[in-house]
This record gives C-alpha cells, structure tokens and sequence, in this order.
C-alpha cells in the first residue's frame, strides 16, 4: 500500500535538492530531528531482528510515517497523506515503546 507513495517521496526529494542552497541551515535542523528518530527506530528494530523476532507493523508503519515527515518538511508544496509533525512523530514513538 505505501509503495504508491514513492514517486512522491522521490519527488520530494528533487525538491529538497532544489531547495538546499537556499535552506542550508533549515535542512540541517530538520535532519538532526529526522535523524534522531530514524535512530531511535533502527535501535528497536534491530533489538526485535537480532532476536529473531518479526519487526511488529507499527515499527514498519512508523519508518514509512519518516518518510511522511520528510515531505513535510522538505517539499510541503507536495502534501503529506495524513497529518504529521516532529511532535506528532515523538508521540507515536512513546506509544510504541510504552
């Protein structure tokens, strides 16, 4: 079902690319926020794959809920699918590890 997302999120981004020289110091915010709940999810995952334990749906719907974030962030022109934010992100992550 998300892979129907991907031209979107490809296209985002170009734009993110596009946008960069102008945004430099913006982008580099964002990726920190990005990037320290990217990390957060790949440390659980791992915990679950090194178990041998199937990664829960909730993990996978949340790494495709990054890429949402993304768009949102980096090429808002394009829309997000539903309403997402670095605060919304922080949320769900508590109530996945709860």
């Amino acid at each position: 079902d998300q892979l129907k997302h991907i031209p979107r999120y490809l296209n985002a981004m170009t734009i993110r690319l596009k946008k960069f020289s102008m945004k430099e110091d913006q982008d580099q915010v964002h990726m920190r926020e990005i990037n320290r709940l990217r990390d957060k999810w790949i440390e659980k995952v791992v915990e679950y794959v090194e178990a041998g334990e199937a990664v829960p749906e909730n993990f996978i719907d949340f790494q495709w809920a990054l890429q949402e974030l993304r768009v949102s962030l980096f090429a808002q022109e394009l829309k997000t699918s539903y309403p997402i934010s670095i605060k919304r992100m922080d949320k769900r992550w508590m109530e996945l590890v709860d």
